[in-house]
């Protein structure tokens, strides 16, 4: 399984830029992915995403968005089970999805995900953002700000809580 969190520029994975991916295999969360994405040309980004994030053009100006979906696409297919899990994981496969399409890879990730939320909601009865989940599982806090990366890590770690 791939437990995966993505920064983007609003939250429309057509009208909205793709601007990080976080990534980690479930089944050794050592393993991991991370890469920031320089917009695609004719996509938005809402300034008030950006202060959550504490993204700039600085943070991207380097990376190339075609280059970054090609590494990403690489790294899962050394993945046996390609399997999304996240927090709310059709928004994360949704924009993953559309820059893979976009970079001529295909629709990578299929309909099959793990979600953290439902899963919190089977445990404790009722909706949780993710801080809330953390809390509830006696799990520290995500650090602020949020980083794709950092995120993945703690849904993972999350997720295998909850499905002990």
């Amino acid at each position: 399984m791939i437990v995966v969190d993505v920064e983007t520029g609003g939250l429309d994975p057509i009208r909205n830029s793709l601007l990080s991916i976080g990534a980690v295999e479930y089944e050794d969360p050592t393993n991991e992915f991370y890469v920031e994405l320089e917009p695609l040309a004719g996509t938005e980004i809402h300034p008030k995403v950006l202060s959550i994030n504490d993204y700039s053009p600085n943070t991207w100006k380097n990376t190339n968005h075609f280059v970054g979906m090609n590494l990403f696409y690489e790294w899962i297919k050394q993945i046996p089970d390609k399997t999304l899990a996240g927090h709310n994981p059709a928004f994360d496969r949704d924009f993953c999805n559309a820059n893979f399409e976009h970079a001529k890879l295909g629709r990578v990730f299929d309909f099959h995900t793990v979600d953290l939320h439902t899963l919190a909601y089977q445990k404790f009865g009722k909706s949780l953002s993710a801080n809330r989940i953390y809390d509830k599982l006696q799990m520290r806090r995500e650090p602020d700000p949020h980083n794709a990366l950092n995120g993945a890590k703690w849904e993972c770690e999350a997720i295998r809580e909850l499905m002990r």
